[in-house]
């Protein structure tokens, strides 16, 4: 199974993510409740089954859809698996350590692909977790992987109508707001209100020598004040 995985024309990164699914090492909820029994594993979008690995790269609807849109042109087939490692042993027609399945081999750098692009539609900049949640972006790069509408509300719960969304001075193709949630704390900052968050301010470092010390010697792009 690892050979064919290291085999696979694609970039480094992509395989590291497939090595990381196939040892149940990505932080799903599931993973997460084994580890540490403290979150309830349910999907928030599909509330009767469990966020597994498998659920999230398999078996969730938006992942069957771009997996199966792409342009390697997949097959749908019925899904036979237990797991992840065992669907992927199928589709690849490997049968040694895990169980084979009646499924056509598929190169598994198409399996990467649709997996990728299934993550990547849903990239959002966050969901308030609890009421009056405040977030703020400023001077940060947003690529066009996010979703333009830029939050989402938290499954069942109304804390989007207390929280607080802020932004300003974002560059990048997904830092357009235009098409943005119309929530009541959401809002794009003008350079008075945004001064308000800049380290300077936020952490008291005017006229205070070494304050911001522990913050150069991370390395962190930074600046007290707005980034140009």
């Amino acid at each position: 199974m690892w050979k064919v995985l290291w085999k696979i024309k694609a970039p480094s990164k992509l395989k590291i993510f497939l090595w990381r699914a196939l040892h149940e090492a990505l932080p799903t909820k599931e993973v997460v409740f084994k580890r540490s029994n403290y979150v309830l594993v349910e999907c928030p979008s599909c509330p009767s089954c469990p966020e597994s690995i498998m659920h999230v790269l398999v078996l969730y609807p938006l992942a069957k859809e771009v997996r199966f849109s792409s342009k390697f042109s997949l097959t749908v087939h019925r899904v036979r698996a237990n797991s992840f490692v065992e669907w992927w042993c199928g589709r690849q027609g490997i049968n040694s350590e895990c169980n084979s399945f009646p499924e056509p081999p598929v190169h598994g750098g198409a399996i990467i692909f649709g997996l990728l692009r299934a993550t990547q539609r849903e990239i959002i900049s966050g969901r308030p977790w609890r009421p009056y949640a405040k977030t703020v972006f400023i001077d940060s790069q947003i690529d066009a992987i996010f979703d333009p509408q830029g939050f989402l509300p938290w499954n069942g719960a109304n804390n989007h109508q207390s929280c607080y969304y802020f932004e300003h001075n974002n560059k990048g193709l997904g830092a357009d707001t235009a098409k943005g949630v119309a929530w009541p704390g959401v809002k794009v900052l003008t350079a008075v209100e945004a001064s308000d968050f800049y380290p300077q301010k936020f952490y008291d470092l005017k006229d205070v020598a070494l304050k911001d010390s522990w913050i150069l010697a991370s390395g962190v792009p930074y600046s007290p004040i707005q980034m140009a």
